[in-house]
């Protein structure tokens, strides 16, 4: 009876066929760069051969896996699909990398060591803008934007709230141009240099023929919201070298990147976008080269620190990609780091360091500046870069302060040009530097320090410093006048000391036409007490 119904149930269907076993066949073939393997491999194909042809047709593939090459020595990793599930609820990848104990050249389950899912982002965001206004100085200081600071801030609306929080903003611009007057488009942007797996090109400018749309000469500034196509949720360290050829297919961390105390050589990550959080590469004692092209958003701080043998760092996103970091940016301690080449892109919104980089150089006209060093909140500090003749950042338009300190070779300032300065300014502690004349920008100072500058002999840069609340000029041999032309009022302490050949009554003359504080905040004295200042 159970037989009866099933051939009846089933018209055109003989038992021979029912019951037929079809031969299982693979196909391999090349596997081109792209989202299934960030370097490229091949890619073995598995079905039934339904049809009886002896060759496995498209159609017959059951599933795919995907032998992917890395820039791991002796480690191999095997990516597959993952369906719809408990682990991804959108689909995604999973990586699976180790050593190729028997060098068969193929990974075997036993050899497995590190499993990485890398799942499907739920669906496109739509991507916002805002345009953001910081009005100028007044009077705005010599060379500055008359409009202030202006700057379109875009992003995926992660949330699917309909609204641009600020957590949600994953790249900028910044213009000068009158905020009133600011057209911005969103434009597609392929897969490509600028972002991986595509995204959106965010262009800002002035509508100057009224047409409604841009032209290339109308567009001011140009951003980039790249999609990503593969996430890992959570932290992720990277400890041994079969970490690291496992994260080759992600493209958003939706946590912190951290290598550290690890023995690889070479860190390259061609797919990596969008990290949420920090990126901390830190004492890697044999790392020699890192890549990372496709970043483009590191939401809070990227540090590189105490990499003694680093000697290539590339950030470096073409078609005006610019990697925005949420808060700081940290380069210190890399003994063997002589260029900053590869790092143009990079954008912190806070804070920028340089410490202790021994080998450091830049050379103004030769070298790229930080071009995406333009406008930090909080602070720049240049601190013992022994090699370090001028400094990187032509681009600076604004910082909270700047302090810039026990750097050997340091001789100018040239490369720093800041419209403005939020509150202090420190030199210290520079025994080559002899050049401050690119400060003119400068107009008014919470604090200024100038200390222990060995072969400093004037403030002479500083030439539209108008007001100061503290005055600290401490300890320099060689300093014998101020050249502060339009200084006319420090308010709250006047602190000129330890300087042999500076006049003491050109310190005291200054303080007479300057100073307002109270006598106790008036300190003058170490200075050259015979020297005479003339009617």
């Amino acid at each position: 009876m159970a037989v009866l119904a099933l051939v009846t149930g089933c018209d055109g269907i003989s038992l021979e066929q029912l019951s037929r076993q079809y031969p299982q066949l693979s196909r391999t073939e090349p596997e081109p760069v792209g989202a299934n393997c960030s370097l490229g491999g091949h890619s073995v194909r598995i079905g039934l051969d339904r049809n009886g042809n002896g060759v496995l047709d498209d159609d017959e593939v059951a599933s795919t896996t995907y032998a992917c090459t890395t820039t791991v020595p002796q480690v191999l990793v095997r990516v597959e699909t993952v369906e719809p599930g408990e682990r991804c609820a959108h689909g995604g990848h999973v990586a699976r990398a180790g050593p190729d104990v028997d060098g068969s050249g193929t990974l075997e389950d036993r050899e497995v060591t590190r499993e990485v899912y890398g799942c499907t982002e739920p669906k496109p965001e739509k991507v916002f803008h805002r345009i953001v206004n910081q009005p100028p100085a007044s009077p705005h200081p010599p060379g500055g934007c008359s409009w202030g600071y202006t700057w379109v801030e875009a992003g995926p609306d992660v949330d699917g709230n309909g609204q641009f929080d600020d957590t949600e903003v994953r790249t900028q611009a910044i213009l000068c141009v009158d905020p009133a007057k600011v057209m911005v488009e969103h434009m597609p942007e392929p897969a490509g240099t600028a972002c991986i797996d595509g995204g959106t090109r965010i262009q800002a400018g002035i509508d100057a023929d009224g047409n409604g749309q841009l032209s290339n000469l109308e567009t001011h500034a140009t951003a980039f919201v790249c999609k990503t196509q593969f996430t890992f949720y959570g932290d992720y360290f990277v400890r041994t070298p079969e970490d690291l050829a496992a994260l080759q297919v992600i493209s958003r961390i939706q946590g912190s990147l951290r290598v550290e105390d690890t023995p690889i050589t070479e860190l390259r990550l061609p797919r990596l976008v969008v990290v949420d959080h920090v990126v901390r590469l830190w004492n890697n004692p044999l790392l020699t080269r890192v890549e990372l092209p496709g970043l483009r958003f590191v939401g809070d701080d990227l540090e590189v620190s105490s990499n003694p043998k680093l000697e290539t760092m590339r950030a470096d996103g073409a078609d005006s990609g610019r990697l925005l970091v949420g808060r700081s940016f940290t380069l210190s301690g890399n003994s063997a780091l002589r260029t900053l080449t590869g790092l143009q892109a990079v954008s912190p919104r806070l804070n920028m360091m340089l410490f202790d980089n021994d080998a450091l150089e830049f050379h103004p006209g030769e070298d790229l500046p930080l071009l995406g060093i333009d406008f930090l909140a909080g602070s720049l500090d240049v601190i013992e870069n022994d090699a370090l003749q001028a400094l990187p950042f032509a681009n600076l338009l604004h910082a909270g302060s700047i302090g810039i300190a026990r750097n050997k070779s340091l001789r100018s300032l040239n490369g720093l040009s800041p419209g403005s300065i939020g509150s202090s300014l420190y030199l210290e502690n520079n025994e080559a530097l002899v050049d401050v004349s690119w400060l003119a920008g400068v107009r008014s100072l919470d604090t200024l320090s100038v200390e222990g500058n060995t072969a400093l002999t004037s403030l002479v840069g500083l030439r539209s410093l108008g007001l100061v609340k503290s005055l600290r000029v401490v300890d320099n041999p060689k300093l014998d006048r101020f050249d502060l032309p339009a200084l006319s009022q420090v308010s709250q302490s006047f602190t000129v000391t330890g300087n042999p050949k500076l006049p003491t009554c050109l310190a005291t003359a200054l303080a007479a036409g300057t100073y307002k504080g109270i006598p106790e905040q008036l300190s003058i004295t170490g200075n050259d007490d015979v020297a005479t200042c003339g009617d």
